[in-house]
């Protein structure tokens, strides 16, 4: 790949992303980008220093930045205003000592200790080391609103005007605090009314991790999330970066659910070979499963597959 500059490559980690609710939306399409060494595509930007203020209190250091950000965590910040965000409290980072690990990277040394501040990002980290640390890691200029945690948005429901006779046939899911999905408001308020107990978990269907607080990103309060890698696989074969990605995701209206944590395994399509008392060849083309198990050929793999009624994922090719 031959561009002029020095680029940021960030990968795509979601198809798309809701609309900005607030802010000036950025078009994000007169960015170029590119196919990296895995195969991903990646959006390609520059670092000429042109910073705008995202509506989740964080300077970008360009609106490219900005739309990389936003494809590559599933979230919807758009632009405040052009310039640097101004509402922080100033934090000294050349304070905390730091350390060059075995990488040449500077890396910060930071203690235990629990003073909570909450972040620009709307997160809330241990101490203001902990922040410093999260920008030299990631590159981020993320700035400290306020000392303590961070006030979460409650998912409240106005249900003032419900029960009603019948509902409508719109798709708006929601998870309430009973575990159970409701397909929109007025199915939820209609079950409120029968059980004051009930309360909104968090927007989208309910799934197998919890994802209290979480809200769609048209509300214009979506949670911002940190870069830390702690992957987990959604049944739409996506691996999400950590759980705040996740279910930002499920918020925004995926039909998606937990697969497994850690990231995704491949699928094999064993559509051809159906039956459970499959007669498989000698041929040694070893696949590694899920289950630690090695196969193999294709046809035993697929054998094992129909035991495991799906259950079972294609780890790589080769032996464990």
């Amino acid at each position: 790949m031959t561009t002029a500059g020095v680029f940021v490559l960030l990968s795509f980690a979601l198809c798309c992303f809701p609309d900005a609710a607030f802010g000036v939306e950025v078009d994000c399409s007169t960015y170029p980008n590119t196919t990296n060494d895995e195969g991903k595509e990646v959006l390609v930007c520059t670092k000429i220093l042109s910073p705008i203020c995202g509506t989740d209190g964080v300077t970008y250091s360009n609106e490219c930045l900005l739309c990389a950000y936003n494809i590559e965590y599933g979230t919807n910040v758009s632009k405040d205003h052009d310039g640097e965000c101004k509402e922080v409290v100033p934090v000294d980072c050349s304070r905390y000592p730091n350390s060059t690990n075995e990488e040449g990277k500077v890396v910060m040394l930071c203690s235990k200790d629990l003073n909570p501040v909450c972040g620009t990002d709307g997160v809330t980290y241990d101490n203001e080391c902990v922040l410093c640390a999260h920008n030299v890691e990631s590159g981020t200029s993320v700035g400290k609103k306020y000392d303590g945690e961070c006030k979460k948005e409650t998912a409240t429901v106005d249900c003032s005007d419900y029960p009603k006779p019948a509902c409508t046939l719109e798709y708006m899911p929601f998870c309430g605090s009973d575990s159970k999905t409701y397909s929109n408001k007025c199915n939820f308020c209609n079950a409120v009314v029968r059980n004051r107990a009930i309360d909104k978990k968090h927007d989208g269907r309910c799934v197998g991790l919890d994802c209290t607080g979480y809200l769609r990103s048209s509300s214009g309060r979506a949670v911002p999330c940190t870069l830390e890698y702690n992957p987990i696989c959604g049944t739409n074969g996506v691996t999400y970066r950590n759980k705040c990605t996740f279910c930002n995701a499920v918020a925004n209206g995926l039909d998606l659910n937990l697969r497994n944590f850690g990231q995704c395994f491949q699928q094999i399509d064993c559509n051809e070979q159906k039956g459970n008392n499959l007669i498989c060849t000698n041929e040694y083309n070893p696949l590694c499963g899920s289950d630690g198990r090695t196969y193999g050929n294709k046809c035993q793999f697929c054998s094992a597959v129909l035991r495991s009624r799906g259950n079972l994922f294609l780890r790589y090719r080769g032996e464990c």
